[in-house]
């Protein structure tokens, strides 16, 4: 699968939220969590993510990312989207071909133990912020209690400063919108084989990154009509 799912997926989550628990065959994001979220502590945030995200639960994941105004809600909103139809084109992608699917959907989030959060260290850095540090993940999880609640940071991810949130919306929005139409082209039986749907998933994937670092003039001009040319020509007659 390309890399660039798994980069930014692994940018998105920052420590790349485990999934062991069963495939669904569901072709739209599930809204039903399977145990209410425990945000007590920053690991049992991260163990509800996990769960939540195993699940297929969109508003878990969302329930469990932090954000401090509307345009970071924005961007997160965008994010448990994505985190959640990755999933799904994972599911979509075994269940169409197997273990031969595997490739696409191993791309989604790094596979891991649940049990590697029961031995992460968390380390606290503020009266209401804290890391949990996993064992073998190069990159802490970065928490923020909000309300009593603590949620996991994925806002300042690729930079996302105030002056870029709207972008990185944008990116992740388009991100997220690919892998749900890749995943219901795949439970449709559009591709016969995973090679084919690996390629065209890819090649999406590309067109948003493409997209996004386009100039808006440049991003505009092809996303635009343009009036049809009319060939006009001249008879015999006339041109004499």
């Amino acid at each position: 699968m390309s890399s660039v799912i798994r980069v930014i997926v692994a940018i998105v989550v920052a420590a790349a939220v485990p999934t062991t628990a069963p495939t669904t065959s569901s072709t739209g994001p599930s809204s039903a969590a399977v145990l209410p979220a425990d945000l007590s502590s920053p690991k049992a945030a991260a163990k509800s993510l996990f769960l939540a995200r195993s699940a297929g639960d969109r508003d878990g994941v969302r329930a469990a990312l932090w954000a401090g105004d509307e345009a970071q809600a924005r961007l997160v909103d965008a994010m448990a989207d994505l985190i959640v139809n990755g999933k799904r084109l994972g599911d979509a992608a075994r269940e169409r071909f197997g273990k031969e699917g595997d490739p696409i959907g191993r791309g989604m989030l790094d596979p891991a133990d649940l049990s590697r959060l029961d031995s992460a260290t968390v380390k606290p850095s503020g009266p209401d912020s804290a890391t949990l540090e996993i064992r073998e993940q190069n990159r802490p999880m970065s928490f923020r209690r909000q309300e009593g609640k603590w949620k996991l940071v994925v806002t300042d991810f690729g930079g996302a400063g105030a002056g870029k949130i709207a972008q990185q919306t944008r990116l992740v929005r388009g991100m997220s919108d690919a892998m749900d139409e890749s995943a219901r082209e795949l439970s449709a039986g559009k591709y016969k084989t995973s090679d084919a749907a690996s390629s065209a998933i890819q090649k999406r994937l590309h067109e948003v990154m493409l997209n996004f670092t386009r100039p808006p003039t440049t991003r505009a001009a092809t996303v635009g009509t343009s009036e049809p040319t009319t060939m006009t020509t001249t008879s015999p007659e006339r041109s004499r």
